[in-house]
């Protein structure tokens, strides 16, 4: 297989592997109709088999084959694409989506159902810079009531939620926040969640209400972040912050997030930063929290984790 292939169709996706959709309809020509996974509307999901793509007549979403799946689980791109591979038990030695700086944007204007454009993402920020960002963003942030009560109830406290950094989405304000970060000195460049409009304009992909959590490196800094939404879409409770797909945007990735003492020699692996810090909170104990069961791998081969 070329390089640049993706190995495998829209066919796949939707087929009883992986997303396993409900037809209304035999192939009518190159497309035919699904139940819509978004507005939940029968029949109205068009899957065009020769593009790869897909459109709802009811709700309007629409976009290629990985955006299919990669909107219906709230993941990246990157990620998707890895899911579906291993969902599908292919073996992607030629296609190094996801291992390299470059993430693939699929085309429905050719005819070519395996066509893809390689296109550079641009380069991440180093460690330290996404992490002094992420500290002046979430400096800038309150935490709601709701949130708050919400964290106290599964016991924390108000000194282990102030030190683990929790901070709330705002339902408004996001376009001021880029210029607080800039006029502060901040690098929005390269980090994960930031990105640039149409005018040019450094923006912020905080749109879905929730709690942010940070996802903290083993030398204390901050990795990446979680939003814990307010209200699950498509039953999925985190999605990361992420820029991932939009101009001068990056990918968060899926970092491991370390809580405890670096040096413990009894380490706990649990899944989920949130559950990680809450364990931690309530026992002393150090844990290293996975953000989901296939990252467990990411643990074993990284040598000094444990």
């Amino acid at each position: 297989m070329p390089k640049g292939k993706i190995p495998f169709s829209i066919a796949d996706v939707t087929g009883s592997k992986v997303l396993d959709l409900t037809f209304r309809s035999e192939i009518r020509g190159n497309s035919r109709d699904a139940d819509c996974l978004f507005c939940k509307q029968k029949g109205k999901l068009n899957i065009h088999l020769i593009k790869n793509a897909f459109r709802c007549n009811y709700c309007g979403k629409s976009g290629g084959m990985i955006a299919l799946y990669a909107e219906y689980h709230g993941v990246t791109n990157q990620d998707a694409y890895r899911e579906i591979i291993d969902l599908l038990g292919l073996n992607d030695n030629n296609n190094k989506y996801g291992q390299s700086r470059k993430r693939i944007t699929e085309s429905a204007s050719h005819s070519d159902n395996n066509h893809c454009h390689i296109i550079a993402e641009p380069p991440k920020a180093s460690s330290e810079v996404i992490h002094q960002t992420y500290l002046m963003l979430l400096s800038s942030l309150t935490l709601a009531k709701p949130h708050l009560d919400n964290l106290l109830q599964r016991g924390l406290t108000h000194e282990d939620i102030a030190s683990f950094g929790y901070k709330s989405v705002p339902a408004f304000g996001q376009d001021a926040l880029c210029e607080k970060l800039l006029s502060a000195g901040c690098i929005l460049d390269g980090v994960p969640g930031f990105y640039k409009n149409e005018k040019d304009k450094w923006c912020v992909k905080l749109k879905a209400l929730g709690i942010l959590i940070p996802i903290r490196s083993i030398d204390g800094k901050i990795a990446g972040m979680q939003i814990r939404l307010s209200n699950p879409i498509n039953k999925r409770k985190y999605i990361w912050f992420s820029s991932s797909g939009e101009n001068g945007g990056n990918s968060s990735g899926s970092p491991i997030h370390f809580i405890g003492d670096p040096t413990a020699k009894r380490v706990f692996i649990t899944e989920g930063a949130l559950k990680g810090d809450i364990a931690h909170a309530l026992t002393g104990y150090t844990f290293i929290c996975i953000p989901g069961v296939k990252s467990i791998k990411s643990v074993l081969l990284c040598k000094g984790c444990i």
